[in-house]
């Protein structure tokens, strides 16, 4: 399983291309994406946004305020891609969350 680190209070900027099985980028038009990871500790949502549709560039991202609230932990989810064809999610991956020290 993939893992992002962050440290609490940090500012999580995350980008990514959608790819298919050949590895060849898959447009983004007219997709929304949705984040949304569990641990024991709570939920946390990052915010997920296209970036540039026609390379299938996205962004996973949240602020150092949003962060600082986030509880160290291994967070578990999955991004979400919708569109009017239906909704397809990512392998499960995780966020590990460590705490920062000022």
């Amino acid at each position: 399983m993939q893992a992002l680190r962050i440290k609490a209070g940090d500012t999580l900027a995350w980008e990514a291309t959608r790819t298919d099985a050949a590895g060849d980028p898959v447009s983004l038009s007219g997709v929304a994406i949705s984040a949304h990871f569990d641990d024991r500790g709570g939920t946390i949502t990052p915010t997920a946004s296209v970036r540039d549709a026609a390379a299938g560039r996205f962004e996973i991202e949240a602020s150092a305020a949003v962060t600082s609230g986030w509880a160290p932990g291994s967070y578990r989810g999955d991004l979400t891609f919708s569109d009017v064809f239906g909704k397809q999610s990512t392998e499960t991956f995780a966020i590990i969350v460590e705490r920062g020290y000022p």
